[in-house]
């Protein structure tokens, strides 16, 4: 398995098919994903996939700026009050840039998930979404004569390697895929036997795979929180499935939603839970958000949902990556997507000339030396199995009476003004992972909010403690996986108040 030869803290539980718990103590209700698929094929992606229609207007919200990297921060992201670590370390994922970094960490865990299949084609690739994944401008546009690189010629190389590859009698950029489908999920792409990623995998053998959810999946819940634990757990179990097989996935974030104001209030959590899975696997994250933040209208097509095309000559040209090709929102999307592929490809061929700096996560998770929460958002894949903390057992400052005696983890989180935010806490299987914010004291008694999936609201500044504790049930200790991601809220959010 990957990780296990480079770091303890990230060995994979990825061989299971264990979901996320919806609760011990609590319970989620939701709706069957199948159902709301033949719902959402109407309401998100009606019409045709390849009418990019005119650019709405500027519906969405910008979101405040998130919170910088300390001064203590060196410039490789470094934490210089404390020590930096001798060796290779997993990287902490920002929410500034486009591309996740390639650090070495990170590099030589993509080589050891290529080495878990070697049967796989280096210089093949899957496709694994929904409607933006099934448009015909999604990527078939760079096997024809109507690409244009423009400033991105050093993709060239790039480029035509993958046109060496056979997905079952194409190249991978034209190939149609068997694992996305217009209107469907995380969750569909995962099952039945064989799946439709199972199917897909097996006809063309991929070494890398894009894969796109979030849209739909925002919609297959009561509310767009509710519907987040089984996007989680259907999002992991994918990229655990792929990884498995030796398949690097490589994730891309969702765009705004000009259709809906409430669902636009969700995009940026949604997009820090990908982002969250991507860091907790060490594997490639897109943020297209921030890609087509400074386009016009978001680089969103007139159904406020689907991206627009450039159009040249009377037709659409989403390969175009002139400055004038890239002012739409699919040019864009398949840029940074020919971005990734080169990157993980350059990650596995030229493995020395790793492009990014690290971003180290401070702490030990103790009490004395809690995780430090360098920027917001946050998010780590912690492991309260291996934790040999295990001080706080109830918390009686929340007027709570469930039995926490199992091992935790501590991060502390330094606010240097108001701010609205949630955090939350996903784990799977048996495991049973809760939340706890103290003041700055890692007692019982400091205890100020508890959950057992999300903390949301408005905090004044201050150092603050999270508590990431083991629920016992019947006197077994439910420790083990869990990421944990932390997000500013959206300012206009009702559930932050």
């Amino acid at each position: 398995m990957p990780f296990q030869t480079t770091s303890h803290f990230f060995c994979l539980v990825c061989m299971t098919s264990l979901l996320f718990v919806t609760a011990c103590e609590d319970v989620t209700t939701g709706i069957h994903s199948d159902v709301i698929d033949a719902i959402e094929s109407d309401s998100f992606d009606a019409g045709s996939l390849d009418d990019p229609g005119t650019s709405p207007a500027d519906t969405t919200t910008e979101l405040p700026d998130t919170n910088p990297i300390p001064d203590d921060v060196v410039e490789d992201g470094t934490d210089t009050s404390q020590p930096l670590p001798s060796e290779p370390s997993p990287s902490l994922y920002t929410a500034d840039r486009i591309h996740s970094p390639i650090t070495p960490f990170v590099a030589q865990n993509l080589h050891e998930i290529a080495e878990l299949g070697p049967e796989m084609q280096d210089n093949v690739f899957m496709k694994v979404g929904a409607s933006s994944t099934v448009s015909s401008r999604n990527l078939k546009c760079l096997a024809g004569n109507t690409a244009d690189l423009g400033n991105h010629t050093d993709l060239q190389e790039t480029l035509d390697y993958f046109m060496t590859g056979d997905a079952a009698g194409t190249t991978p950029y034209e190939r149609t895929t068997i694992a996305a489908k217009v209107g469907h999920s995380a969750g569909w792409v995962i099952s039945g036997a064989p799946s439709p990623l199972q199917q897909e995998v097996q006809a063309i053998a991929p070494r890398m795979g894009l894969v796109h959810y979030g849209t739909n999946d925002m919609g297959l819940g009561t509310t767009h929180e509710s519907a987040m634990w089984n996007f989680g757990t259907n999002m992991l179990d994918l990229i655990d499935e792929l990884i498995a097989q030796g398949i690097i996935p490589i994730l891309i974030g969702i765009s705004p939603r000009g259709d809906s104001v409430t669902a636009d209030r969700w995009v940026h959590t949604y997009n820090a839970i990908i982002r969250g899975l991507a860091q907790a696997r060490q594997v490639p994250f897109i943020d297209l958000q921030f890609a087509t933040a400074e386009l016009s209208g978001f680089g969103l097509a007139g159904d406020g949902v689907h991206l627009n095309t450039f159009k040249e000559d009377g037709s659409y040209q989403a390969c175009v990556f002139t400055d004038e090709g890239l002012a739409y929102g699919f040019n864009m999307r398949n840029l940074i997507s020919l971005q990734a592929l080169d990157r993980v490809r350059n990650a596995l061929v030229n493995p020395e000339t790793i492009p990014d700096d690290d971003v180290f996560l401070t702490g030990d998770g103790s009490p004395e030396a809690p995780f430090l929460i360098p920027h917001l958002p946050f998010s780590h894949r912690g492991n309260t199995a291996l934790s040999p903390h295990s001080n706080l057992n109830v918390y009686g400052g929340c007027d709570a009476d469930q039995d926490e005696s199992g091992p935790e983890l501590m991060y502390r989180l330094d606010l240097e003004e108001t701010t609205r935010l949630r955090a939350m806490v996903f784990d799977r299987g048996d495991v049973d992972v809760d939340l706890h914010l103290l003041d700055n004291s890692p007692t019982e008694g400091s205890c100020i909010e508890r959950a057992h999936q999300i903390i949301s609201g408005t905090f004044e500044a201050g150092t603050y403690l999270l508590s990431l504790d083991t629920f016992v049930s019947g006197g077994t200790p439910r420790a083990g996986e869990y990421v944990l991601v932390v997000n500013v809220c959206h300012p206009e959010d009702p559930t932050c108040d």
